[in-house]
């Protein structure tokens, strides 16, 4: 997991986004990726909950409990950070 201040030097251009936030089913981005995201799933506490390859925008949260979740996207080939994102499972 990256440090809060690596977070904060990602590029303040608009980012993907997953919605709908909160959810009580599965994320779509806003728009689909050009290129395959890796998202990682962290707790608050910064336990990963799982990485994940994403290809057509759909992320799937099933598997985990209600709760807040930070969402790091990266590209899959280069690992790039793309964004962070926090959304709420309830």
């Amino acid at each position: 997991m990256r440090s809060p201040a690596e977070w904060s030097a990602v590029r303040s251009c608009p980012a993907p986004a997953f919605h709908p936030n909160p959810t009580t089913g599965p994320l779509r981005l806003n728009a689909p990726p050009a290129r395959p995201l890796r998202v990682q799933v962290y707790g608050l506490s910064g336990r990963l909950h799982g990485a994940y390859r994403v290809d057509d925008g759909a992320l799937s949260l099933e598997p985990l409990p209600a709760g807040a979740y930070i969402l790091q996207l990266a590209d899959w080939e280069s690992g790039e950070l793309i964004g962070v994102q926090r959304v709420v499972k309830r």
